[in-house]
């Protein structure tokens, strides 16, 4: 059979977005699809951190994010991130954080004391005296007894975070840790390995 190749020319001339848009779709659904796959193979592996305040650097947060992956082989990925956010009047920090409050994303989170203590009696993070008992959770009474706050929701006090101003090598980082607080998630997932990486923290950042 003879091939028109003058046909086949005026074919791709005129059709040729058509491809391109297949090809598109394509890649599209394979970035979707891969994304799904690795998402899914690191389920339960995977812990997100977010420290709310000054600007800190990307370099500073990857250093700290290797040296916890070295300590903490059980886990495919850290997500440490920071929300930079001005004070009270900073809307778009406050919508950002809202919303990963919200759709109860993150594990463990750092505030400034008056955001911990509005979060903290609405039930947003995970008590810790348990932790505190049992010694996984090594912290001064001093320090222990700044992060209680009182529940609105069994009217107890709990110990809903840790102050974090006793983390000299953050502070030296950038990250003003003055009057800052650090909590675990109450819908965090995976909350007893969040808790040992607080004590990371403590351990390794002072």
């Amino acid at each position: 059979m003879k091939i028109d190749k003058e046909k086949i020319l005026d074919h791709f001339y005129y059709e040729w977005w058509k491809y391109v848009v297949a090809i598109l779709i394509i890649l599209f659904v394979w970035n979707i699809t891969s994304n799904y796959i690795y998402q899914k193979s690191i389920e339960g592996k995977k812990i997100e951190i977010y420290l709310v305040g000054p600007y800190l650097a990307d370099s500073n947060l990857q250093h700290i994010k290797s040296r916890m992956l070295r300590d903490f082989p059980e886990l495919k990925e850290i997500l440490l991130s920071n929300i930079p956010m001005r004070g009270p009047e900073d809307m778009a920090a406050w919508q950002k954080v809202m919303t990963y409050i919200g759709s109860q994303t993150g594990d463990i989170y750092v505030f400034d004391k008056d955001i911990f203590v509005q979060f903290a009696k609405r039930g947003a993070f995970l008590p810790l005296e348990s932790y505190l008992k049992n010694g996984v959770l090594n912290i001064p009474r001093d320090d222990t007894a700044r992060g209680t706050v009182l529940s609105d929701l069994d009217k107890k006090d709990h110990v809903y975070g840790l102050p974090i101003d006793s983390l000299q090598k953050l502070n030296q980082m950038g990250f003003d840790t003055r009057d800052k607080f650090i909590s675990v998630t109450a819908f965090s997932k995976k909350k007893d390995t969040s808790v040992k990486i607080l004590r990371w923290i403590f351990d390794n950042l002072r």
